[in-house]
């Protein structure tokens, strides 16, 4: 591939998706730094054993990270 071609907000969704956490109908809002850093931070989370959706606390990790850049910025 290469890379004048790529296209890392698709990229990003993609990496979403294999997370297999359900479908995020507010992606298209999030700014492609926002969408970084929340793919990064679940991946971190699911590589370590805090993503399991099977338990409530998976689920409560699941629901903190992605309200936390889901949340419009008060400034």
């Amino acid at each position: 591939m290469k890379w004048e071609n790529f296209d890392e907000r698709r990229w990003l969704e993609q990496r979403f998706a294999n997370l297999y956490v359900g479908q995020l109908d507010t992606i298209d809002e999030l700014d492609t730094d926002a969408l970084r850093a929340m793919v990064t931070e679940l991946e971190d989370a699911q590589r370590n054993g805090q993503l399991n959706l099977e338990t409530d606390a998976g689920l409560k990790n699941l629901q903190r990270i992605v309200e936390k850049y889901e949340s419009p910025k008060i400034t």
